[in-house]
């Protein structure tokens, strides 16, 4: 059976959020049918009572003032239905010349007997209302609608209005008030969620912050892993303020400068949060930490540049997002004989540079870590690259589960086009619209701290460096920037080193580990050889590494 066309708009205009908290505009054009779930009070309880408020504020030149007495506006009605979505097919008469329904009173449904003239520009129904959530009516007046809807079971909630005049504006709103507060029904499992995530969050800074602890007397402690460690802070303190805004909103009665000031902070602060995340991961697959102890000057500037690129874009998107809500209630501009939907242009400007420079930070990290990748494979660092492939595994990881997010709203329209699939699929709509990334944020976080995180072998493999092969050298014939005289290490061979320095920490400086040349019998032929031609050097300085200044000269660990 094909679905009505009002049933079809508001499966269109699904994806269209224009709701501040749970107060929806209503206007001739874009807000024409606006739709929210609400909970009743036994679903989810709190002080209030669930309910539906109309309020018409302005109509043509003339404007609410709140006044009881307020004017008759009977030469321009404005006509309005409000209906649970599961009584949808109450509304309307089928129309027997095109096969279609009628949702107005108009002259034509007159002459077919739809509807008497004192229903004129009213909305059709048929049947008995009286068992039904349909409430059907007309505003006479400026102000609150003589209409008192309770809401006692829990459901998808639609209201539409109409004027005949095509010259007529108007505006108002419609308060969906649930039991709980001011937040709307779909958004208030936020509150549960993201409390949630901050102790998940935190519980991770807990694990890590020991680690740190531990080899912070040890001295093997990587600037990598502070910065890490650093990130596990903002990200905690972001998730709880997220936490926060939506107990402030949902505690706060009408609008307030206070909370879109909030909402500003929090969307810098999220914007920092994604911004360094990315910028992090960037300066990792450049081989910061791993192949390299400090990135060239004119590469850090342009990674610098992007990030402040990214920064501004994310914090558009994210303010817009606050401001605006995110998926509590829906809209369209319909009208209801017609099925195509308009699109939000506003959500659209401010998505797409977020979705741009998003996509050119996957393209650079994966670029630079195949680059790195190739290095360490010419230099035979087996270890390491397997720590980067690691780290590719969790980009593509990240990459699928972010773009996914992408896909689910349109999975969602299209598997769920019908009445059945509304009722009982609005509740979840937050966790794809909203909640969805931040899952996936903590995911690959917490995998990047868990291959970072410190331990004995994740510093020796740091500031050790496999011998160089005439495979290894750059093509423009200086000297490659990691060039060291030591085999790669084994496994074995960190454990035993970690005990060595642990008995002689009275004589040996924690900073820089003498080393052992170690066997190599299945090394290649040409291996043996440089470590014969550099067995002189070996002998003068056994560091694990060399630094060189910016003046050029070699500064060698004690």
């Amino acid at each position: 059976m094909k679905a009505p066309p009002l049933l079809t708009a508001i499966c269109a205009s699904l994806l269209l959020a224009v709701a501040l908290a749970n107060h929806v505009a209503l206007d001739e054009g874009t807000h024409r049918l606006v739709c929210e779930g609400m909970y009743s009070k036994k679903d989810w309880g709190g002080p209030y009572a669930p309910h539906i408020e109309i309020t018409l504020n302005r109509l043509g030149d003339k404007v609410y003032s709140g006044d009881a007495d307020a004017e008759n506006l009977a030469d321009v009605a404005v006509s309005y239905a409000l209906f649970e979505l599961k009584d949808i097919d109450y509304l309307g008469k089928m129309y027997e010349k095109s096969g279609r329904k009628k949702y107005i009173c108009d002259d034509v449904a007159i002459s077919a007997g739809l509807c008497e003239k004192a229903d004129f520009n009213m909305f059709l129904y048929s049947g008995d209302l009286l068992n039904t959530t349909v409430r059907i009516s007309q505003f006479d007046h400026l102000g609150p609608a003589n209409l008192s809807y309770p809401v006692l079971k829990t459901g998808y909630y639609c209201i539409s209005t109409f004027v005949a005049r095509t010259d007529a504006v108007y505006r108002g709103t419609v308060d969906f008030q649930n039991a709980f507060g001011q937040l709307s029904a779909s958004e208030i499992p936020k509150l549960i969620a993201y409390g949630i995530l901050t102790v998940a969050y935190a519980a991770t800074l807990g694990f890590f912050a020991f680690q740190l602890l531990n080899k912070r007397d040890l001295n093997q402690i990587l600037p990598l892993q502070r910065y890490l460690a650093g990130m596990l802070v903002l990200l905690t303190l972001e998730t709880l303020v997220v936490w926060s805004y939506y107990d402030l909103v949902n505690r706060t009665v009408g609008n307030s400068w206070f909370v879109n000031a909030y909402a500003v902070f929090l969307s810098v602060l999220s914007s920092v949060k994604i911004t360094l995340c990315l910028f992090l991961l960037m300066l990792v697959s450049l081989g910061y930490g791993i192949v390299v102890l400090k990135l060239p000057k004119k590469v850090m500037l342009r990674c610098k540049v992007f990030a402040a690129v990214h920064f501004t874009a994310t914090m558009v998107y994210l303010l817009g997002n606050y401001l605006t809500g995110s998926g509590s209630a829906y809209a369209s501009s319909q009208d209801v004989d017609e099925t195509d939907h308009v699109s939000s242009w506003l959500g659209v400007f401010i998505y797409v540079p977020v979705a741009v420079t998003l996509c050119l930070y996957y393209v650079f990290i994966l670029s630079s870590m195949r680059k790195t990748s190739a290095k360490l494979h010419k230099q035979r660092q087996v270890i390491k690259l397997k720590l980067l492939e690691n780290l590719f595994n969790l980009v593509i990881l990240s990459w699928t589960l972010s773009f996914s997010a992408l896909f689910f709203p349109v999975i969602f329209f299209f598997s769920y086009s019908d009445q059945s699939g509304f009722e009982s699929k609005w509740k979840y709509w937050f966790f794809f619209s909203d909640f969805w990334p931040s899952i996936s944020f903590f995911v690959i976080f917490l995998g990047v701290s868990w291959l970072w995180r410190p331990t004995e072998t994740s510093y020796m493999l740091a500031v050790s460096q496999q011998l160089s092969t005439n495979g290894d050298e750059p093509d423009d014939g200086t000297e490659p920037d990691n060039f060291q005289n030591q085999h790669e290490f084994e496994l074995d061979d960190i454990s035993l080193m970690s005990h060595s320095d642990d008995e002689n920490a009275g004589r040996r400086n924690r900073d820089s580990f003498d080393l052992e040349t170690p066997p190599a019998p299945s090394a290649p032929p040409n291996y043996k050889e440089v470590l014969s031609e550099t067995a002189d050097h070996e002998h003068a300085s056994n560091t694990l590494f060399e630094l060189d200044d910016e003046d050029g000269t070699a500064t060698k660990g004690e």
